[in-house]
């Protein structure tokens, strides 16, 4: 039996197997670097950076700055409307008071 053929035959076999594994993991290997290479992409796209967030609440911090300066001001400026109901009814009171010492001045009714 001649077996120099299939000794031959070995290496070329040998050789094309160990390419085929190498070419799968290979295929793999790049898959899985495409695919994170899409995730930090999509990353890049959704998140910020920490300076972009710095900034953002230095932006923020002015802006509530602003904010409680505008609250002291109206403190300042405005009444509280339980304030404003008090201050009428006490105007009230008072508006009544004067129509009647004038009607009793003009003697159409009698305090009593």
């Amino acid at each position: 039996m001649n077996t120099t053929p299939w000794i031959n035959a070995i290496a070329p076999l040998a050789l094309s197997v160990t390419v085929g594994i190498i070419g799968f993991f290979l295929k793999r290997t790049i898959a899985l670097v495409d695919k994170h290479e899409s995730d930090i992409g999509n990353m890049k796209e959704r998140f910020v950076t920490k300076d972009e967030w710095d900034s953002l609440q230095g932006d923020l911090r002015d802006e509530v700055r602003k904010l409680s300066g505008g609250i002291e001001l109206l403190k300042d400026n405005y009444i509280r409307k339980d304030d404003f109901v008090r201050e009428i009814a006490d105007l009230n009171r008072r508006q009544d008071r004067i129509y009647d010492i004038l009607l009793e001045l003009k003697g159409e009714r009698i305090i009593g």
